[in-house]
C-alpha cells in the first residue's frame, strides 16, 4: 500500500554544497521546493520546505566528530585551542570540530583546485542537467530506502565538483553511502559512487502519479531551472529526524 505520509525519520550528520542563497536561480529553485511541497499537502502529509542543496555525505555518526583523529582540529584553531570544550556540551564540540573541518576542507580545495585547473572558485557554479523522478520504497538499497518519491535536478559532475567531494570524504568520519572501511561497494546505495543531485522534495508514495507528471512538466516549460547556480557555502547538518527538524551545525562560504 502507497504511504499517504511521509514519515521517514533521517540520521547522523550530512554535508551539503549549498549554492548562492541570493541568487535569483537559488530563489527560483526554492520556489520550486516550495510549490511540490504545496502540490503534495505540505506539513499535514510530512512534505517540507528545506534550502537547495547537493549532499556530498549522507549520515554519519556525530558522536565520531568528539573522538580522535577528528577531535584534535579544535587545537588547530584560533587561540582557544582545546581547552574550554573539554566540559562543553556534545552540541558546542560538535559545532567547534564541524567548524574546523569544514577549514581543512575548504583550504584543501583551494590548493588543490590551483594545482588542477588554475581557476578561481568565483567563476565555478553548481550546474544543473535535467529533472528527474527518483521512486525511493522502503525495500530500495537493502531496507534504506525512505518510503517516497523525490523529483530531482540532476547536476554535471565537473570536475570541481569531484574534488569537493572527494576532499569531504577523506576530512570527515565515514558516512553510510561512501564507508571507506567497506570493502563490499555492491551493498551501498549507488555502489557507493557520488551521483550529485538536489532533491526538489520528499513526497508521499500515493503522490508518485501526480509528481512524475509534474517532473516531465518541468522538462517541457521549466528549463529556467536548468541554469547554473552559483557556489554559496559547504555546512554541516544535523538531519536527524523529519525534514522539519533538520538544524545547521555550521557552515563556511567557498
Amino acid at each position: 500500500m502507497k504511504s499517504s505520509k511521509f514519515t521517514h525519520r533521517f540520521s547522523g550528520y550530512s554535508i551539503w554544497i549549498e549554492p548562492s542563497s541570493n541568487s535569483c536561480q537559488a530563489k527560483a529553485v526554492s520556489n520550486e521546493i516550495k510549490t511540490i511541497a504545496n502540490m503534495c499537502g505540505g506539513a499535514t502529509n510530512g512534505v517540507h520546505e528545506f534550502a537547495p542543496h547537493c549532499t556530498l555525505l549522507y549520515n554519519f555518526d556525530p558522536k565520531a566528530l568528539v573522538e580522535e583523529p577528528y577531535r584534535s582540529v579544535i587545537t588547530q584553531q584560533s587561540n582557544e585551542g582545546q581547552q574550554g570544550y573539554e566540559c562543553a556540551g556534545e552540541d558546542t564540540l560538535n559545532q567547534k570540530v564541524a567548524r574546523g573541518l569544514l577549514q581543512i576542507c575548504k583550504d584543501t580545495f583551494h590548493r588543490k583546485l590551483g594545482e588542477m585547473m588554475a581557476q578561481p572558485t568565483g567563476g565555478m557554479s553548481l550546474k544543473p542537467s535535467d529533472f528527474y523522478f527518483f521512486p525511493y520504497p522502503v525495500q530500495a538499497d537493502n531496507g534504506r530506502g525512505f518510503g517516497c518519491v523525490v523529483p530531482l535536478l540532476l547536476l554535471e559532475n565537473l570536475p570541481w565538483l569531484q574534488l569537493l567531494h572527494d576532499i569531504v570524504y577523506d576530512v570527515f568520519p565515514p558516512d553510510e553511502r561512501h564507508q571507506k572501511d567497506c570493502e563490499q561497494k555492491e551493498i551501498l546505495p549507488n555502489n557507493g559512487k557520488f551521483i550529485p543531485h538536489m532533491a526538489l522534495g520528499y513526497v508521499p508514495e500515493v503522490f508518485d502519479s501526480a509528481v512524475n507528471q509534474h517532473v516531465d512538466n518541468l522538462r517541457e516549460n521549466r528549463i529556467d531551472l536548468l541554469q547554473s547556480l552559483p557556489l554559496g557555502c559547504l555546512s554541516v547538518w544535523n538531519t536527524e529526524g523529519c525534514v522539519d527538524d533538520w538544524k545547521l551545525v555550521d557552515s563556511i562560504k567557498l
